[in-house]
């Protein structure tokens, strides 16, 4: 799977490289990229809250050491409203993020520099064509039984092991 970093560092390379495939792979990107810069901005703002939550709660435990109750009250009902922002602001940061990872899957892995251009398998460069295929016997076993008559696995266990 590709990541942010390498869709950030250099877009238009991965652009290029993805078209290699038949992929347009713009569109994808600028929407990873949206979705990147909001969830920061909601982060940010999320930041922003909590450090606000935290003064508000010290400065709680300040005021009613002072005796100055209603004034702490005050600031128990702003920690309460900065509470419920930072509850929305996690939630829309979450979907935000799940929105970007359901766009970073679309997207495919990036082809090998040796990969020649090309949408269909006519356009792919033979390497290596093996024409002499090692023939088996009439009675060869398949895997399952070679492993069973040479005593390599035990079926028998595994399936009480597993319970499958």
């Amino acid at each position: 799977m590709l990541t942010l970093k390498q869709l950030r560092d250099d877009k238009e390379a991965a652009v290029r490289r993805l078209a290699k495939k038949g992929v347009d792979a713009r569109p994808v990107i600028d929407r990873i990229e949206q979705l990147d810069d909001r969830r920061k901005a909601i982060q940010q703002e999320l930041d922003n809250c909590l450090s606000q939550q935290n003064q508000a709660a010290k400065m709680i435990g300040a005021l009613m050491g002072q005796g100055k109750r209603d004034e702490a009250e005050a600031k128990k009902a702003e920690v309460a409203a900065l509470k419920e922002k930072s509850v929305k602001l996690s939630a829309e940061m979450k979907q935000t993020a799940d929105a970007l990872q359901a766009e970073i899957v679309l997207l495919p892995n990036f082809p090998a520099e040796i990969v020649p251009e090309g949408t269909s398998a006519e356009d792919n460069l033979v390497v290596k064509l093996v024409e002499n295929y090692t023939p088996l016997p009439d009675e060869a076993l398949p895997h399952w039984e070679l492993a069973k008559k040479y005593d390599i696995i035990d079926f028998d266990l595994g399936v009480k092991l597993t319970g499958a």
